[in-house]
């Protein structure tokens, strides 16, 4: 620590990583550095790589060695940070990570549920939990994007474009879920930011790049052309990002306002809205609002943003509080097949197939109602009856998603 400082995490000389159990990492894929500013004006600066251990399920991601670095925690605690800037080659994954290849039942994993890993939730959580108490801004800033900006085109056929195709939208929701935090952003490199890393180098790349533009420099006219066109494509796209969630957040408090709604706020909660949960099974609609009746949860529904669920959550609580009937809580126990797997589609969720009388996890005949011959229930709750098992296998999804629960595993 202290002016000048500098470290080495998950990274050192030859590219060699250790893992946090002592393994050894023989290929560096991504790099972070880590810029601490302190109030004092010193700076601290730490070195991270992934480590990569022959799959993207068992990587250790760079993000992961500067969550769990204690010279960081002990100087956020002590109250000695100003802000912190992390430097990335690629965006943090959000459910987006690896490739569709491998044997025919590793293919099949991954053609039905998405990776596992998310960075950007593990970031976030970073810094709800350590660095917002210290009121400690956390800037991503990234070299490059990973699937987000692929087209069709890219993608292949078949089950490897689907699989490619959703990992690039849960890829581009993570940015949107970042960048919408309070204390948290992200941008793309530029000069200054070129700058400072370039400073971390051997002397020999440094005046290398002192050069920088000249015939017969390392960072020659066309290297320097073509970076400086990726940062601007980046800097645009991200900013498009962000115009999109905005634009959504802006029209559900336009929409509450014309309903002469309010959305109602509950400051210290994940989602800063009553009624309204963060959840992790869907990368696309990543909040769900729920509203509690004679004790009963009633699901209305994920969304993409949170203001679109508190909207929901304060539609359906005037409703409530005026004694209006629940006529689309009703009619969605009434979906058929194709407008449950519809709803299911547009919310980010997944009805579980099983091996059951149903053909579906959660969800069982009754006999004793003919409009509504289908119950479901999620773990010991009852969720009602149905009048297809799609529409069951539905609301067995929302609770899951409610729960934040795999609905296709054990949990």
């Amino acid at each position: 620590g202290g002016e000048g400082g500098s470290g080495e995490g998950g990274g050192g000389e030859g590219g060699i990583a250790t893992a946090p159990d002592g393994d050894i990492c023989g290929k560096v894929q991504v790099v972070a550095v880590v810029r601490l500013l302190g109030h004092d004006g010193s700076e601290w600066i730490c070195r991270y790589a992934n480590c990569f251990r022959g799959s993207s399920e068992a990587n250790v991601h760079a993000e992961s060695f500067v969550i769990a670095d204690e010279t960081i925690l002990s100087a956020v605690r002590a109250g000695e940070v100003a802000e912190l800037t992390l430097y990335l080659s690629y965006q943090p994954c959000h459910h987006s990570g690896g490739r569709f290849g491998g044997g025919e039942a590793r293919q099949r994993r991954r053609a039905h549920r998405q990776h596992p890993t998310s960075c950007t939730e593990a970031l976030i959580a970073y810094h709800e939990r350590e660095l917002a108490p210290y009121n400690v801004p956390l800037s991503v800033v990234v070299a490059d994007l990973y699937k987000v900006m692929w087209t069709e085109e890219l993608m292949g056929e078949g089950q490897v474009r689907d699989v490619y195709a959703a990992d690039a939208s849960a890829g581009r929701e993570g940015i949107r879920r970042l960048m919408s935090q309070p204390g948290m952003s992200m941008r793309a490199t530029g000069e200054e930011d070129w700058a400072f890393l370039i400073g971390l180098c051997d002397q020999s790349v440094q005046e290398e790049y002192e050069r920088r533009g000249e015939a017969g420099s390392a960072f020659g006219p066309t290297h320097v052309a073509l970076r400086a066109k990726l940062d601007a494509v980046i800097a645009d796209f991200l900013a498009a990002q962000h115009a999109e969630m905005a634009a959504a957040a802006e029209a559900a408090e336009a929409q509450a306002q014309q309903l002469q709604l309010t959305l109602e706020e509950a400051p210290g909660t994940k989602s800063g809205y009553r009624g309204v949960a963060v959840q992790k099974k869907s990368a696309s609609h990543p909040f769900t609002a729920v509203i509690y009746k004679d004790g009963k949860a009633r699901h209305l529904g994920c969304f993409r943003t949170k203001q679109e669920a508190a909207l929901a959550y304060s539609r359906a609580l005037a409703d409530k509080r005026e004694g209006r009937p629940e006529a689309d809580a009703v009619e969605e126990r009434e979906l058929t097949a194709e407008e449950a797997e519809a709803f299911a589609e547009d919310e980010g969720l997944a009805l579980c197939r099983a091996s059951t009388q149903t053909g579906f996890k959660g969800v069982w005949n009754r006999k004793r109602s003919k409009s509504r011959p289908y119950a479901a229930e999620f773990r010991t709750r009852k969720l009602g009856g149905f009048a297809t098992p799609e529409a069951a296998a539905l609301a067995y999804a929302r609770a899951a998603a409610y729960h934040e629960t795999n609905p296709c595993g054990t949990g």
